[in-house]
């Protein structure tokens, strides 16, 4: 920005002039009027330019990189004040104790604050990283991989759990016919509406391309229903889209590991809540795209 760029051009000059006159009495007060001079130049340049406008639009912003040039200017302010105090040793010149605590409060602050907004940018890297290693770039919930490290913790654990399998029916039928961004948007919406369905330590995830696993932690018969129950009634709620109202089922399928019936691994969980899900899919029979029959799965678990 050839505006910003002015203005730090005329930021500059007024500092020279500043220094200049400080500098010496003579030839100082000369240079320091006519940098006063250029300096308001560059701030008059910096208002006429059409660029000028551009310094008030929100931008997104830059990663913030410790280059060779940053590194260069940390480097110099660090030895700053060892330079002028060693250079006036050899000069047989008096150290000013003020300079020393005046350098010292301007050069550490600026170079901890540059590496405080390295640090803050690195950790910020590293939980996108986190995130996007672990999560579906397209609905936000956990992957088949993190959701499964998740579950073998839980079973390696013993805790008591409860695995429900969502699987929608007719989805290539609806990317068919209304396109795959619906369809994308679809699947969002899905994710959305079973994450409200669960509570705030259960897990959810995209397992396959049409199929959700949820992970209920220690629960009761109670929640276990009432979470089928929501699923089943949040689905049934027709799906807005660009082309109208969208209409989609679901079969639902549910395995508990508890102390009657615990499972060691997470294949085998999975295979079982697998084939509750397929069991009932092939005994319910479901007149309506738009109102999904539901028998409760823990049934068909059993």
């Amino acid at each position: 920005n050839r505006a910003l760029a002015l203005l730090f051009v005329a930021l500059a000059l007024k500092l020279v002039g500043y220094v200049t006159i400080a500098a010496s009495a003579h030839w100082g007060p000369t240079l320091g009027m006519m940098a006063y001079l250029g300096g308001y130049v560059a701030l008059g340049l910096a208002v006429l330019n059409p660029a000028i406008h551009r310094l008030a639009e929100p931008v997104p912003p830059r990663p913030d990189r410790l280059g060779p040039a940053r590194l260069a200017l940390l480097s110099a302010a660090l030895l700053a004040v060892p330079i002028a105090v060693g250079l006036r040793e050899l000069a047989d010149q008096p150290v000013s104790g003020t300079f020393l605590i005046i350098a010292a409060a301007l050069t550490v602050p600026l170079v901890m604050v540059r590496i405080g907004l390295l640090a803050a940018e690195l950790h910020r890297s590293e939980r996108t990283l986190r995130h996007l290693a672990s999560h579906d770039p397209l609905t936000s919930v956990l992957n088949r991989r993190e959701f499964t490290n998740l579950l073998e913790t839980e079973l390696a654990q013993r805790r008591d759990c409860a695995l429900i399998f969502c699987d929608l029916n007719s989805f290539k039928q609806i990317n068919d016919r209304y396109g795959h961004l619906v369809g994308d948007q679809l699947l969002m919406e899905v994710a959305q509406r079973l994450r409200a369905c669960v509570r705030d330590d259960d897990l959810i995830s995209r397992f396959g391309g049409d199929e959700f696993l949820l992970l209920l932690r220690a629960p009761t018969r109670d929640d276990l229903v009432r979470a089928e129950t929501c699923i089943v009634d949040a689905l049934a709620q027709p799906f807005q889209s660009s082309g109208g109202p969208v209409h989609i089922t679901a079969s639902i399928g549910a395995i508990v590991s508890d102390t009657e019936s615990r499972y060691t691994t997470v294949e085998q969980l999975v295979s079982h809540a697998d084939a509750a899900m397929y069991a009932r899919k092939r005994r319910t029979a479901t007149p309506s795209p738009a109102v999904p029959q539901w028998t409760p799965a823990v049934a068909d678990a059993n």
